[in-house]
């Protein structure tokens, strides 16, 4: 391990992170590579001053190859790869993590998380301690992002409607909400979002998407998009009044499944049509809800 105010390595090749690279005070770490980035053991961890009001950065560079984590998390424990206040992960031209379990990137970010493969391939990140504070994370493929004991909201706060995370598949799963705090707002060909405990989910995507599968156990759900939408199956699990859906689409709207209990409310708002996703003759129920609105201009 290595102890300092600031920390840069430069690599014209590889770089394997085993052990612990740690600063002092409010040091950031820089770490370049031509190639790849590998946190190739457990005790691999890039570490800063998280809780520090300046510096603490920790920016993570892959030139033309992957940032990877080899040394996959074992017997239900996760081990952090990256803490700081801000944390930049770019390979541009590869992947950010992997999708096989344990092989997220693990992070402990304070105040941002960014990370970009525009020109590449997936980013798959977890985070370890709380809630995943997005900057801008913009991947050329899939995006999962996790937070199994906070929530993922957008760095900035509201009102803000830069993009936060573009992607082919963008998968959300978090314990207490998915844009709560601070609305998210993505650019997606088609979006997984789940809330596993007590929170909504408050979303702004750019374009026309495919609502593939968003839930949360307990909470609201809205939804706005910007052209043609296909709400594949949007429910909230617990049936309380103010669990309400609200989905508006900037074009036509498919409905295969939208549920928001006995109680919750349903309102859809389409700027086109709104029909049923099966066509023909259908007597599967498709909303269910106490209030259903329904509005297309």
């Amino acid at each position: 391990g290595a102890d300092s105010t600031d920390i840069g390595l430069t690599a014209g090749n590889n770089v394997n992170i085993s052990d612990v690279v740690r600063t002092a005070d409010d040091g950031s770490i820089m770490v370049l590579a031509a190639q790849n980035v590998d946190f190739a053991a457990a005790a691999g961890l890039l570490d800063t001053e998280e809780t520090s009001v300046t510096g603490a950065m920790v920016t993570v560079t892959a030139t033309n190859g992957n940032i990877t984590e080899s040394a996959a998390d074992a017997g239900g424990t996760t081990d952090v790869d990256i803490q700081g206040r801000t944390i930049t992960l770019n390979a541009v031209n590869g992947a950010i993590g992997q999708a096989a379990a344990g092989n997220a990137i693990d992070v402990d970010g304070v105040a941002s998380i960014s990370a970009d493969t525009s020109a590449g391939g997936s980013i798959t990140l977890n985070e370890t301690a709380g809630d995943l504070l997005v900057g801008t994370i913009n991947s050329g493929d899939d995006v999962t992002l996790t937070a199994p004991a906070g929530s993922i909201d957008d760095a900035t706060a509201n009102p803000d409607v830069v993009t936060d995370i573009t992607g082919d598949v963008v998968t959300l799963t978090a314990l207490n909400g998915v844009g709560q705090t601070a609305h998210l707002d993505t650019e997606a060909v088609t979006l997984d979002v789940s809330v596993d405990g007590t929170g909504d989910i408050v979303i702004n995507e750019a374009t026309g998407v495919d609502l593939l599968d968003i839930d949360t156990f307990d909470g609201a759900i809205t939804i706005t998009t910007g052209g043609a939408t296909t709400i594949t199956d949007v429910a909230s699990l617990t049936d309380d009044d103010a669990n309400d859906i609200a989905i508006t689409t900037g074009g036509a709207a498919l409905v295969g499944v939208i549920n928001a209990g006995a109680v919750g409310d349903v309102t859809i708002t389409s700027d086109a049509t709104i029909n049923d996703l099966t066509a023909g003759l259908d007597t599967t129920t498709d909303i269910t809800g106490d209030v259903v609105t329904l509005t297309a201009d």
